[in-house]
């Protein structure tokens, strides 16, 4: 998993602890101010929470798979 990966979905859980913590103060009654900054706070929490766990868990450097080199012709007969 490339780090533009992890960021995209630190960046996703974010934007839905925003989402849901938003609207939900909001349609329980809360201001709108007071709805947007629990949501920013949400967002910072588990999308920083998201990150750091992802980024800890997931491997720093993953080596690439290199294929066996192909032997053209190496199972030809040429005696002929």
């Amino acid at each position: 998993m490339n780090p533009i990966t992890i960021k995209k979905l630190s960046l996703s859980c974010a934007l839905a602890a925003f989402a849901v913590l938003a609207f939900g103060s909001a349609a329980a009654g809360a201001r709108l101010t007071t709805a947007f900054v629990r949501g920013l706070e949400a967002a910072l929490l588990f999308g920083g929470l998201s990150w750091s766990l992802v980024s800890w868990l997931l491997p720093k450097r993953l080596d690439p798979v290199t294929p066996p080199p192909s032997r053209k012709g190496g199972d030809v007969d040429e005696t002929a």
